[in-house]
């Protein structure tokens, strides 16, 4: 009796980049702001990007909220290590 192959399981996001303003930066790997970081998933058309945090601090998304309306991402997945707040248009939200 022959068994099917099992098959690698896919990654639930296929582009992971990180956001630390102050280390260098890696064209397509760590971004100094969030904004550049959604920028650049935006143009490689990610459908289920992770952004992670690895500094405190505030990190303004509010000019970003157009990408997921006119872009092809389905959902974002942003995490952090470190306390942070997630500004939209002046009001905050601690994570």
């Amino acid at each position: 009796m022959a068994f099917p192959q099992r098959r690698p399981q896919e990654s639930v996001h296929e582009y992971d980049v990180e956001v630390a303003p102050s280390p260098q930066k890696v064209a397509g790997v760590s971004f100094a702001s969030i904004s550049s970081a959604f920028t650049w998933l935006a143009a490689q058309k990610a459908v289920t990007p992770r952004i992670r945090m690895f500094e405190s601090g505030t990190y303004d998304i509010s000019p970003l909220t157009s990408l997921y309306r006119i872009g092809t991402m389905a959902r974002c997945t942003i995490e952090a290590d470190v306390p942070i707040t997630i500004a939209k248009n002046n009001a905050a939200k601690q994570l």
